[in-house]
């Protein structure tokens, strides 16, 4: 059992995927709790080791020094268990926070092609429909960015913390920082052009109606 248990605390793997490291934690839950309900036995090894070696038993030696070697190696259980328990933890961390930041940078390209556009519409109403448009694009991005922003402070406090994967972490960071602000800017210009395509509508429509009118007269 001893040896099975050594064996697996020792493993390497740590998962490739959230559902992988999920599925391995609860595997290590199970290891923690199979550990600790050895401790019983152990103590009755405890036990039994003392009565034996209080006797005059003619392997008394022999058996205390393999009660001994048991016990020792019970014990020493707990430190790569702690250790496998913390991997696998900045495993399910790194592994949550790369499968949300894909996530945002996804849903951010999605919205660069709608920002980037150069349909200033043909006429005043087309243009009017658009610059509303826009509006709530640009108010679906801003409630959108106080999840990037956490996000991204996630992802900077585990590199704080010495995260075994902090270059990983940086890049896609700075990923989501540069893709947040091309979207900002680019949202800003277009919304510009907008109001600048509206006036421009709104003078031709004018300078239109005053061309009709001197027409009629």
């Amino acid at each position: 059992w001893l040896s099975e248990i050594e064996g697996q605390l020792l493993s390497e793997d740590y998962g490739k995927d959230l559902s992988s490291v999920n599925h391995l934690i609860k595997k290590h839950q199970v290891l923690e709790a199979d550990i600790s309900h050895h401790a019983e036995t152990v103590e009755q090894i405890t036990e039994q080791d003392q009565k034996c070696y209080n006797s005059d038993h003619f392997m008394r030696e022999e058996l205390h020094e393999k009660a001994l070697n048991t016990i020792k190696r019970y014990h020493s259980l707990h430190e790569p268990m702690t250790i496998r328990n913390d991997n696998l933890e900045d495993s399910q961390l790194l592994n949550q926070f790369l499968r949300d930041a894909e996530d945002e940078i996804q849903w951010l390209c999605e919205k660069e092609p709608l920002v980037a556009s150069k349909d200033l519409g043909s006429n005043l109403t087309a243009v009017q429909v658009l610059q509303k448009k826009h509006q709530s694009l640009e108010a679906e991005i801003s409630s959108q960015e106080p999840t990037i922003s956490s996000l991204i402070h996630r992802g900077q406090q585990m590199i704080r913390n010495g995260h075994f994967a902090s270059e990983d972490i940086e890049q896609q960071c700075r990923q989501l920082q540069a893709k947040l602000g091309t979207i900002r800017d680019q949202s800003s210009v277009r919304r510009l052009r907008l109001l600048d395509a509206v006036e421009s509508q709104m003078f031709y429509a004018e300078a239109n109606e005053c061309e009709s009118w001197i027409k009629e007269k």
